[in-house]
């Protein structure tokens, strides 16, 4: 019995690496601490090497200004109050740009309630939100020339009725109909 359950730890202890390993996004898990064991893709996102992680905390890899932030958006985990949480937050690349991601966190407790560590997935945004930027400056190019057409559009309303009037005054009928 002790063989066979040896056995089935082992395998569930495979299935999890492999499933940690092979995923396409980031995947960590966390200490209260802040301690982080990630996989490949996380690696890869932040362009360092799975040894240069090793033993870095997740605040090492958060621009300072958001540090206390995200660790109060984390505190409802710790202390019971919710089991899961998502927010966006910036992570510091190697090369020292950002990477915008969106992250789910759920909270891994022992038996008796006290937290073990989060259990983190991490997608990088960066991409959806320079596309969303874009997109909201060119909407805001349109609109400003839909308001420059209107402008226009309402000068002409006016010449044509200044036009009307001089034709008026100087007895001849209107070239323009009224609106």
């Amino acid at each position: 019995a002790r063989e066979a359950s040896e056995k089935e730890l082992r395998e569930s202890e495979t299935r999890y690496r492999s499933l940690f390993e092979a995923a396409n996004v980031g995947k960590s898990v966390t200490l209260p601490s802040g301690t982080i064991n990630v996989n490949r893709t996380f690696c890869q996102m932040l362009g360092y090497s799975p040894d240069e992680l090793h033993n870095k905390t997740w605040q090492e890899l958060t621009p300072p200004e958001e540090v206390g932030p995200i660790s109060r958006r984390l505190a409802p985990l710790l202390s019971g109050h919710q089991d899961t949480i998502r927010f966006e937050k910036r992570y510091i690349h190697k090369n020292g740009s950002y990477v915008l991601a969106d992250v789910s966190v759920a909270m891994q407790r022992d038996t008796h309630g006290k937290p073990l560590y989060f259990i983190t997935t991490i997608v990088d945004i960066s991409e959806r939100k320079k596309a969303e930027e874009k997109i909201t400056e060119q909407l805001s190019e349109l609109q400003r020339w839909h308001d420059v057409m209107l402008d226009r559009e309402d000068r002409v309303i006016d010449l044509k009725k200044e036009v009307n009037e001089l034709l008026s005054r100087a007895g001849q009928p209107p070239k323009y109909p009224s609106a």
